[in-house]
């Protein structure tokens, strides 16, 4: 493919670059291998495709490049100097880089791999690249120019940009799409051919990405997401089948507007087995016989609206309740702890604010949130049944009104 060759020498080249492919690890491996220089690489990718994209880099480095979710892998990985290439997400470098593991400084550069999914806000990312040196590459790969336009525009300018999608023009072809984990697509082609029960059936995936090699067939399965054109080419062989994966989902969309949903057989079993367990657990109720104010309470709704409807309605709101229970944290008897900020009234902060902070970034209950007092130069928050040291780490480096935070234990706690 001519376009991955300038991709490739640009990278290789050490400039900032920007390469538009569809959402497929395997479309661009070979651009992680030209990656210039033996010193790290980091790399930041969504929370579900950090897997993917660690495999992808494993074959194209050989072995020197790795994935995690967690700080205590990651820090062992870079303290060892096993990998070349570590993925990640934002959010998990910045945590590395709050605990002094991650030296910014001794980064050569950084992939963006498909920011536009990212479900988080930018402030990991603002957080990160405004520490980065200046001099590190910046290399964006993305599968859609207009939602990332913002973000190249600001962390990776003056970039060569390759364009390997070619115009998203929305093809009038009969396509279907199974959405399906990064890890189980083997077994979602295993499903179809038990579903559909084709007497011929083609995979196609972008590595090697010569259709031309590929049979006409009675199903052909694309393994990895293609670009119009290849679709177009894909759809002349046969009924198309695309595989979805986590935040692929968009780019499916505009790709094939009129596609048709299938799903996987063995999650349509789980689903109706769970659907199963209700029906038993609500007949049984029926069986024994339900409280007679019940029946008071449900009387007026029951003159209004049809009786399907009403239970419904009450088996939502049981799925609610129930999976609201399961969400809860179980009580704690733990003391409660106040939590030294380093802001304070004349950085204008209010209440609010802090409890935002606490509960979006440093991942505090509502519930566990108590007085907010706020002084002059910092302020000081009760909690209650949480780590209160844990919490001060996970807030130090968030930033409130463009003041970046310090947070502590107060040990002047009662």
């Amino acid at each position: 493919m001519p376009d991955l060759k300038v991709a490739l020498q640009a990278a290789q080249r050490g400039n900032n670059l920007v390469c538009y492919t569809p959402p497929s690890p395997n479309a661009v491996w070979p651009l992680l291998a030209a990656l210039p220089g033996d010193a790290l690489w980091i790399a930041l990718a969504p929370e579900a495709a950090v897997d993917e994209w660690g495999r992808a880099a494993g074959r194209a480095l050989e072995g020197r490049a790795a994935s995690g979710h967690t700080p205590a892998r990651l820090a062992r990985l870079i303290t060892s100097g096993e990998a070349r290439l570590l993925v990640m997400t934002p959010e998990l470098a910045l945590e590395l880089v709050r605990r002094s593991v991650l030296k910014l400084d001794s980064v050569t550069g950084v992939l963006l791999l498909w920011p536009e999914v990212w479900t988080a806000e930018q402030e990991p990312l603002a957080t990160l690249l405004q520490d980065l040196d200046k001099s590190a590459q910046r290399i964006v790969i993305s599968a859609d120019p207009t939602a990332s336009a913002d973000l190249i525009e600001r962390y990776c300018w003056r970039a060569a940009v390759v364009d390997l999608l070619g115009p998203m023009e929305a093809l009038e072809v009969p396509v279907r799409s199974m959405p399906v984990a990064w890890s189980r697509r083997n077994e979602a082609i295993r499903d179809l051919l038990e579903q559909l029960d084709p007497a011929k059936l083609a995979v196609w995936v972008a590595d090697p990405s010569d259709i031309r090699s590929l049979e006409p067939s009675d199903l052909v399965v694309a393994y990895d997401l293609p670009t119009p054109a290849q679709l177009r080419e894909l759809a002349a062989l046969g009924p198309v089948v695309l595989l979805s994966p986590p935040g692929t989902e968009q780019y499916v969309a505009r790709l094939a507007p009129k596609r048709r949903p299938i799903h996987e057989q063995t999650a349509l079993r789980a689903a109706d087995h769970a659907l199963a367990r209700w029906r038993r657990a609500i007949a049984n109720k029926v069986e024994a016989g339900a409280d007679p104010t019940a029946y008071s309470a449900l009387g007026p709704l029951l003159e209004r609206y049809e009786a399907t409807r009403v239970a419904a309605a009450l088996y939502e709101l049981w799925q609610g309740a129930t999976a609201g229970r399961k969400e809860e944290p179980a009580p704690v008897s733990a003391p409660s702890s106040k939590l030294w900020v380093g802001i304070g009234k004349r950085d204008s902060v209010t209440p609010s604010d802090l409890v935002g902070a606490l509960i979006k970034d440093a991942g505090v209950s509502r519930e566990a949130v108590g007085k907010v007092e706020i002084r002059e130069s910092f302020t000081l928050v009760e909690l209650a049944g949480v780590d209160a040291t844990a919490v001060a780490e996970r807030l130090t480096g968030k930033t409130i009104r463009k003041r970046r935070l310090v947070a502590r234990l107060d040990r002047g706690r009662s």
